[in-house]
């Protein structure tokens, strides 16, 4: 019996010495790896924060290149006719947005779906002008009636995206 209260005498205290050093061990081991999980999220954030606004700047240059006047002023040609022209801007409007479809990886949803939305509408404002001009109108005659739908509108239909935009933007660094 005695030789029984002397092996508990010397478990129960290693035992304790044995879970007072796991705990502190675990401690340690957990504050180490918090410490790096902060630190790999500093270094992520400082390498995709530069992508990030890279991906806002180039939504903006996409909208401001989208707008219809905009695209008026890229795309019309000298001796072109009203088909043509509206056949230029359409293809201009989708190779801008596929040249930048990409870049909704780095950008919120509800803002792609605002630029994705202002893009429609531009089209659908390109599309709707042609409708009653004459086959072989001029480009002057597109662009006038071009002109005068879009003074129906109270601002230009890429405004509202271009607003998103920057208010994300904005919320990036408060």
């Amino acid at each position: 019996m005695e030789i029984i209260a002397d092996i508990v005498k010397i478990i129960v205290p290693a035992a304790l010495v044995l879970v007072g050093m796991y705990l502190t061990v675990r401690a340690l081991t957990m504050k180490q790896l918090e410490s790096q999980i902060v630190q790999m999220r500093g270094a992520g954030n400082e390498t995709i924060l530069p992508i990030r606004l890279q991906a806002y700047e180039r939504m903006i240059l996409l909208l401001e290149r989208s707008s219809p006047m905009e695209l008026v002023l890229r795309t019309n040609q000298p001796g072109m006719n009203a088909f043509a022209l509206k056949q230029q801007m359409q293809m201009d409007l989708r190779e801008e947005l596929h040249h930048n479809v990409a870049q909704q990886t780095y950008i919120s949803h509800e803002v792609w779906l605002a630029v994705k939305s202002s893009i429609d509408q531009v089209s659908q404002i390109i599309e709707n002008t042609a409708d009653g001009l004459e086959p072989n109108a001029s480009a002057m005659e597109y662009i006038q009636k071009l002109g005068a739908s879009l003074v129906q509108f109270p601002e230009d239909p890429c405004q509202p995206a271009i607003r998103m935009v920057k208010a994300e933007v904005q919320r990036l660094f408060q």
